[in-house]
């Protein structure tokens, strides 16, 4: 069953818990440990993201 995600009734930390999320996201990551990422940026957030990375890294990444 496709559940769609509505951040108004489903948060992003539960969203992410799906067994089908965890899969996916276990692909893309080689299965490392979430405590292994320094950062982890938000497409739909990229400008957000990366002010976070500048802020907390003090590396300027051009915006694309």
């Amino acid at each position: 069953m496709w559940v769609k995600f509505d951040a108004e009734r489903m948060s992003l930390e539960r969203f992410g818990s799906m067994p089908r999320q965890r899969r996916l996201y276990m692909l893309f990551t080689s299965g490392f440990p979430m405590e292994r990422f320094s950062f982890v940026g938000i497409t739909e957030e990229y400008e957000t993201s990366l002010h976070l990375f500048r802020a907390i890294f003090g590396v300027d990444i051009p915006y694309y």
